[in-house]
């Protein structure tokens, strides 16, 4: 008896996320035999809906029956929830992003998005907050890192999207989720907790 992997978590990510962490997500996966993993890597700079829509195309090569965990590194995290929300994939069950601007930052220039779109309340990242509160997208996880002793969860990442779980990794010092040691864990235990995989003959 094998189990079909009816679950795919297609990892997206930017060419400046670590290969380590596709890695580690990928160990902590195989504990699932029903899960399979895909990984997704953006083109350079282009609009955020370009970018969904182009991952539309990717996730098209996924079998209509899968059930797809987004799961989004940074910028990518930010496409993931936009194509789950406009572009109203029935196979998307949850989407999941490590260390995503959803708040908004700097219009410092980003590597693979609009600098505008990204900006502290931007008409993209209001429309993905608005989305969340009418409940036009499937459930969100939202992985960040906080230094010991600050608020918990950080107040902005509740305020940009409402209704979505947030999930903070603790360190003594400043960093990044990419280098938490439990970041994949937190997203390995998130995906097993929502992965329906039926039993099947090989």
């Amino acid at each position: 008896m094998k189990r079909a992997a009816l679950d795919v978590v297609a990892f997206v990510r930017g060419t400046d996320a670590p290969n380590t962490l596709t890695a580690s997500i990928r160990t902590e996966l195989e504990q699932h035999s029903g899960v399979r993993l895909v990984e997704i890597v953006l083109p350079s700079a282009r609009p955020i809906a370009t970018l969904a829509t182009w991952l539309r195309e990717h996730l098209s090569e996924i079998p209509v029956a899968a059930r797809l965990h987004l799961v989004g590194h940074g910028e990518a995290g930010v496409v993931c929830r936009y194509y789950a929300q406009h572009h109203r994939d029935g196979r998307v069950l949850q989407t999941i992003s490590l260390e995503s601007p959803f708040g908004g930052r700097s219009t410092t220039a980003s590597p693979r998005a609009e600098p505008e779109e990204l900006a502290v309340g931007s008409p993209l990242l209001r429309s993905l907050a608005l989305g969340a509160r009418r409940s036009l997208a499937p459930p969100h996880l939202s992985v960040v890192v906080g230094t010991e002793g600050a608020l918990n969860p950080p107040q902005q990442h509740l305020d940009a999207l409402p209704t979505a779980d947030v999930a903070v990794l603790r360190r003594r010092s400043p960093g990044n989720a990419t280098d938490h040691p439990t970041a994949a864990r937190v997203v390995g235990q998130r995906v097993r907790c929502h992965a329906t995989t039926d039993p099947m003959t090989a």
